[in-house]
């Protein structure tokens, strides 16, 4: 059954990458939160098309909410499911890549062009202006009408001088039939560092608060918001599934899961996050770089990805952390680690393998990983839809599960295995507690992974219940104490 709702919307797309989209889209975000803390109804969420972690922060730092809605992970009718559920007064989505870029050169699934379409939301295109004139015209004409139903409705001209703006403005508007929404000139003040995988993350910037106070206050000079705002709300009623897509909680948080936020593991996606939430499980945040130990009765244990080799001196030399992490997967704490979190576990001795920086990305793209057995988050034969997004290898990859490429290529992942030393108790037996391996899972393309892992958390509850009150042999006993390994680059 499906219902239909109005849900003001725009979607900000480039004809290629790095073309300022991010910028474009924060100054938008930024103005749109500024307006709304001074009491006009305009209050911002943000999505990011595709499998992106570092856009979606950047989001957050101008001040909105983020998402991200991707054509690989789910179906059109659960994509807007996700995008109803996550409403606010306008939604501002960032596009990937180039508009029409899919998954291969013959498909624009999972392009910005396919999300609009899904969504059935205009179009503004953010164009970088600064080596080109007249051709910019021919460029917006050719995106605009390549696809009858583009939905392209105007452009934002980025890197690029008041004058030259004017110019260009005129001839878009009178020789293409586009509008144009404004301009960005190009400032250093708000340009934002790349590194190998992408742009430099918001905690890594210092000053991004003033960044984006900067770019609100250029996109108020130079941008045209209320014709944004105008055009969001003009897009189409739009039909959405009635059911939920997260199911809805019933009861109070039966289990906590501590999840590692910090400059060095940052990537997750709000989405898992929310999922298990629905489940029934409590997120707690620590810090593996700040923090002295795990927070105090936890249930389960994430390590999303991030930037962990960027931070190995101020990892392992907080020792009892590490000691902490290592003491309580041996003694069965569930836990699940994604690409930077698998490397962490591999250098604090606690899985197996050596690693390395290959100087180029790995394997990297979208997968469906199928489960070769049962493992904690799933039983044999089960898939999830994933990412792989990284620099580094490593010798002990895993082969619990079969990933495999929209091409067709495949290869072993994931390591799934049984780390608990405490006793073994009725009506508790020693199970599986661990799930590692590079690939970053999208929870909503199977929800039963997230499912098994509250249930694990519970199940981990209940046995260090029964441990506490019927065992007399203390769990340290059993613990092993290994020496940290480090990241050598």
């Amino acid at each position: 059954m499906e219902i239909t709702k109005k849900i003001p919307r725009i979607l900000i797309a480039s004809p290629s990458s790095a073309a300022g989209k991010t910028t474009v889209t924060c100054a938008i975000l930024a103005a749109l939160r500024r307006r709304a803390n001074e009491g006009e109804k305009c209050s911002p969420i943000a999505f990011k098309c595709g499998p992106d972690f570092i856009d979606p922060l950047f989001h957050r730092a101008a001040g909105a909410e983020s998402a991200n809605l991707d054509g690989f992970f789910l179906s059109s009718e659960k994509i807007r499911a996700l995008f109803s559920q996550y409403t606010a007064d306008i939604a501002v989505i960032e596009g990937a890549m180039g508009f029409y870029d899919g998954l291969c050169v013959d498909s624009d699934r999972a392009s910005s062009y396919d999300i609009a379409r899904t969504l059935d939301c205009p179009v503004i295109l953010a164009v970088d202006a600064a080596k080109s004139a007249r051709s910019i015209a021919a460029l917006l004409a050719g995106f605009s009408r390549w696809k009858s139903d583009s939905r392209v409705i105007g452009v934002i001209l980025n890197n690029i001088t008041e004058e030259r703006a004017a110019e260009l403005k005129t001839v878009i508007e009178n020789e293409v039939g586009l509008s144009v929404f404004g301009f960005l000139k190009k400032d250093a003040r708000f340009s934002i560092e790349s590194r190998y995988l992408g742009l430099s993350v918001p905690s890594e910037n210092s000053a991004i608060a003033e960044k984006m106070a900067i770019l609100a206050d250029s996109a108020e000079k130079t941008i045209d918001i209320d014709a944004i705002i105008a055009a969001a709300k003009n897009a189409p009623m739009l039909s959405v599934p009635a059911e939920p897509i997260f199911p809805v909680q019933k009861n109070t948080p039966s289990v906590k899961i501590a999840v590692a936020k910090d400059e060095a593991f940052c990537f997750y996606y709000r989405e898992n996050l929310d999922l298990l939430r629905a489940f029934g499980a409590q997120i707690i945040t620590f810090s593996p770089l700040h923090d002295k130990k795990l927070p105090d009765g936890i249930d389960a244990l994430y390590l999303g990805g991030g930037y962990p080799e960027l931070f190995p001196d101020a990892l392992f030399e907080n020792t009892t952390l590490c000691e902490s992490i290592r003491g309580s997967i041996r003694g069965g704490l569930p836990v699940l680690a994604e690409c930077g979190g698998f490397l962490y576990l591999q250098a604090l001795g606690v899985l197996k393998g050596t690693f390395c920086n290959t100087g180029k990305l790995c394997r990297f793209g979208y997968a469906t990983v199928r489960a070769e057995k049962d493992t904690l988050l799933c039983t044999a034969g089960e898939e999830i839809k994933a990412h792989e997004f990284h620099y580094f290898d490593t010798s002990e990859n895993g082969t619990a599960c079969t990933a495999e490429k929209p091409s067709g290529k495949k290869w072993a992942c994931v390591i799934s295995e049984q780390f608990d030393e405490t006793p073994a108790l009725p009506p508790f037996s020693q199970t599986l507690n661990v799930w590692a391996g590079f690939p970053h899972l999208y929870f909503l393309s199977n929800p039963n992974f997230a499912k098994n892992f509250v249930e694990a958390a519970a199940r981990f509850q209940k046995m260090r219940s029964v441990l506490r009150t019927k065992c007399s042999v203390c769990p340290k006993k059993h613990r092993k104490s290994i020496p940290a390994g480090d990241f050598s680059l």
